[in-house]
């Protein structure tokens, strides 16, 4: 029986012609996201305003084929070209006690990315997760802030005391991140899809 990840990139292929048309417009993916809310509001606006009228229903058939048309026409797949990157955590790898909320969540997207990725890779679009560890940014010197002041340190020893526990010795530096990431959405990282890229000092302790 032919699942949905079937019959979608079948329907992909039929629309490809106008989905390149568009794209060589200078249509893109939000654009066409944009088109079908506000389509949506006004379909849903003529229902609200003629209840008790039968034509307004008439329409509503052939929006949501319509609507489904443009859910398929990604602008990425069309260009045989696209790069997702999910800016998650090393809690991925390594559950925070005091974050459990986010650990599930992150869990969960990380879950999700693992399948869908291997749907698109195809298609030369590629979908990672990056998990960054402690990097010298302006929340993480709040929280170590807030942390010296519970202590009773300064927040200079504190950052000490936070950068001796990574084995690099030292917080990343939010340029070393943006550069892996710039990595991962280039041609060249083309097989690459599905992954989890740990960029945090050597501060998780497992080989998988």
């Amino acid at each position: 029986m032919a699942s949905i990840y079937d019959l979608k990139p079948a329907f992909q292929g039929v629309l490809r012609p106008l989905a390149r048309a568009l794209a060589g417009a200078g249509v893109t993916a939000n654009h066409v996201t944009v088109a079908a809310a506000v389509l949506s509001i006004g379909v849903g606006a003529l229902m609200a305003l003629w209840p008790t009228s039968r034509w307004p229903l008439l329409l509503l058939g052939p929006w949501l084929f319509a609507r489904m048309a443009l859910n398929a026409i990604d602008g990425m797949m069309a260009r045989k070209f696209g790069r997702v990157v999910n800016i998650t955590s090393s809690a991925v790898k390594a559950p925070i006690d005091i974050l459990g909320l986010s650990n599930g969540a992150r869990a969960g997207l990380t879950g999700f990315i693992a399948g869908i990725a291997r749907k698109t890779v195809k298609h030369n679009v590629t979908i990672n997760n990056l998990l960054p560890g402690a990097f010298d940014t302006d929340r993480m010197r709040s929280n170590m802030a807030a942390n010296a002041k519970k202590q009773g340190i300064t927040e200079i020893e504190m950052a000490k005391k936070r950068a001796e526990s990574i084995p690099a010795g030292r917080f990343g530096d939010p340029y070393e991140f943006g550069e892996l990431c710039a990595y991962v959405c280039s041609a060249q990282a083309g097989y690459i899809t599905g992954q989890n890229l740990l960029i945090d000092g050597g501060n998780f302790p497992g080989t998988l």
